[in-house]
């Protein structure tokens, strides 16, 4: 197989893996464990312990999202593990943390092989967790391949710092893989140097359609992340072009607009003009939605069809700066996934009001409608980050209901907020009928200030123990919460160090 079919297609999973993904809580273990401190060292060290389902990583991303420097010596003994997963998941831990110190990535990605440390840069990089001087630095590594070079010099040109990068550059042009020449002609073209970007797109013209079709895609990928101009040419042949699947005809128009620039714009409009599926012609609108595009006409995507005349509505009434209300209680009407995704994704580009009246709607549904209740997490996350003086009202009704999956979720959404004070809500759902939600309710305050009675401190030594009817996630982080609080997270962190 080629060697350039490897090149620049770096899977959006790397993203799926750095969240937090809830999923419904086991419905208890059947034992207790006796001594509370040996359980609670067995829950965390379940997250280093790979197994074959990879569940063990669920446990350690819990971990990783509770930012707590506190674990920093569990993560820094992990970067010498024999799991690559495992050494990836501590590089980005560490840089997680909010130290105020940047982690020292070169003698770090220099133990790493080449994959690893492939992934390890482009997660970095998507997590926006790598810093000027640290992608500096990591380019200075000796065996760096073209595709980690070509990354981190796209990162680099991105912060808007291209000084002498020129030179690093143009040697690339000479490679046999035409992904790596092409984009480091289009690098070239950014920094001021355009005239060989002309010879690889000419080049590019004659290749055959397969390996046409992978330097496209590389673009595509590089696009998402660090769009320019000197692409668009190519993404708006790749969004006609028949040699293209239909999804990347479709990734390549969700590309373009990412430019954020009235050619992107124009590609996209055209890509949605000429879509045959009124299928497609949604999923571009969703698509700009999440982009925030402010354009008012959605002409291309009006096609008579319900869901797209109102995704087109509420694009219009976006573009013009109008009342959104409507228009996002419209989608929900629809009641299709894709009008779901529209309506978050306008909460995420509206003035802080608007949002919350959105969220406040969406949430105000789920308690009748169950399609509505997965997003129940991302929404109280967002409002407790915001602080919203509405949200404690709504989550006493969501405890209040008979809709445990709900609850579930907007627990989980307390959880990943970055607002320690609105944990202390989660006692709203202490004395929920269901006993995995009185579990989660307790472990959320366990994280918060809140100062916990001696019955508290035994319920959550319970969870801890394996007793509490939760995942195993949840139970590690009932079992670090009873350390820090016993004081004796520093003494398990060691024993796990030891054993490992």
């Amino acid at each position: 197989m080629p060697e350039h079919r490897h090149h620049f297609v770096l899977s959006s999973l790397i993203l799926a893996l750095t969240c937090l993904l809830p999923g419904e809580p086991a419905e208890g273990q059947n034992y207790i464990e006796v001594n509370p401190f040996d359980s609670s060292v067995r829950a965390l060290k379940a997250a280093i312990e790979p197994t074959r389902d990879g569940s063990n990583h669920k446990i350690l991303l819990a971990l990783r999202q509770l930012r707590d420097s506190d674990l920093t010596p569990l993560f820094e003994d992990l970067l010498d593990s024999n799991q690559p997963l495992l050494r990836i998941d501590a590089l980005l831990a560490l840089n997680e943390l909010e130290t105020g110190e940047a982690v020292e990535l070169r003698p770090i990605l220099t133990r790493f092989n080449q994959r690893e440390r492939l992934i390890a840069i482009s997660a970095l990089i998507d997590l926006d967790l790598l810093e000027l001087p640290q992608a500096r630095t990591v380019l200075d590594i000796e065996d760096l391949s073209e595709v980690e070079e070509l990354m981190l010099l796209a990162h680099i040109i991105g912060t808007g710092e291209d000084t002498g990068l020129g030179s690093r550059i143009r040697p690339l042009l000479e490679m046999d893989d035409p992904a790596t020449r092409m984009i480091a002609a289009l690098l070239l073209a950014e920094i001021g140097e355009p005239e060989h970007l002309q010879r690889e797109m000419e080049a590019f013209q004659e290749l055959d359609s397969q390996t046409k079709v992978l330097v496209g895609t590389a673009l595509i990928d590089l696009a998402n992340w660090h769009p320019t101009r000197e692409g668009l040419t190519i993404l708006g042949m790749a969004t006609s072009d028949t040699d293209f699947v239909r999804s990347l005809r479709l990734a390549a128009a969700d590309a373009a607009l990412a430019c954020e620039c009235p050619e992107g714009i124009e590609i996209w409009k055209a890509a949605g003009r000429n879509a045959k599926a009124a299928g497609d012609r949604s999923r571009l609108a969703v698509a700009a939605f999440d982009r925030g595009l402010r354009i008012q006409d959605w002409s291309g995507t009006r096609d008579g069809r319900l869901l797209n005349d109102r995704l087109a509505a509420a694009g219009e009434a976006f573009g013009r700066g109008t009342e959104l209300m409507p228009h996002a209680k419209n989608l929900l009407d629809v009641k299709h996934p894709l009008s779901l995704q529209a309506t978050l994704s306008l909460a995420d580009h509206c003035p802080p009001e608007t949002a919350e009246a959105i969220w406040m709607t969406i949430l105000s549904r789920a308690l009748s409608d169950p399609r509505l209740q997965p997003s129940a997490g991302r929404v109280v996350t967002g409002m407790a980050d915001g602080r919203s003086p509405e949200l404690q009202g709504m989550l006493r009704q969501i405890a209040n209901s008979d809709q445990k999956v709900l609850a579930e979720f907007a627990l989980i959404g307390l959880m990943n907020s970055s607002n320690g004070s609105a944990k202390t809500d989660a006692i709203l759902f202490a004395k929920h009928p269901n006993p995995t939600i009185q579990s989660i309710s307790l472990v959320i305050r366990a994280l918060s200030d809140e100062v916990m009675t001696n019955k508290q401190m035994k319920e959550l030594q319970t969870i801890a123990s394996g007793g509490g009817r939760v995942d195993a996630s949840i139970r590690a982080i009932a079992a670090w919460a009873w350390l820090e609080r016993t004081g004796n997270s520093d003494q398990a962190i060691q024993e796990i160090i030891a054993s490992d």
